[in-house]
């Protein structure tokens, strides 16, 4: 079989062999290639509009901000308010503490800290209101009794 001159073109399947180029059985017939043609190395094309990067590419390294703790447990301390109806304003005071925080210091955490002012404070007014309609309850019902 013969080589064909460029690499990429490949000899007509459909024809037959070529005989030898030596004559005799005497000759020697010439050397093999010492090394194979070298093609280009495969290359991982560019990722199409800043999609997810091709096969066997590491991930991109992404930096993220902390999150600051004490907004998660102002939120978490507000929410514990639905519960037990006393650390509403517990919560509310730590989402403020948190909050100054977030802003000085950048990291994530705003929207807990957010979560946990609004969830205290409409937790404590709804739990001052409920002591005052009891009261007005009481007072009512003492103020209508005949004792």
């Amino acid at each position: 079989m013969t080589t064909p001159q460029n690499p990429g073109q490949w000899p007509d399947p459909y024809q037959p062999p070529a005989a030898p180029s030596w004559p005799s059985s005497s000759e020697q017939p010439p050397p093999p290639p010492s090394a194979p043609p070298a093609y280009p190395a495969y290359q991982t094309p560019p990722p199409a509009y800043g999609g997810v990067p091709g096969y066997g590419q590491p991930a991109p390294y992404v930096l993220t901000r902390p999150t600051n703790n004490l907004a998660l447990a102002a939120m978490i301390v507000s929410l514990a308010g639905l519960v037990t109806c006393v650390a509403f304003p517990v919560g509310a005071i730590l989402g403020h503490v948190a909050l100054k925080q977030v802003r000085q210091t950048g990291e994530q955490g705003e929207g807990y800290a957010k979560t946990g002012i609004i969830v205290g404070w409409i937790g404590t007014a709804l739990g001052v209101l409920g002591c005052i309609g009891y009261i007005a309850l009481i007072g009512s019902i003492a103020n209508n009794s005949n004792i």
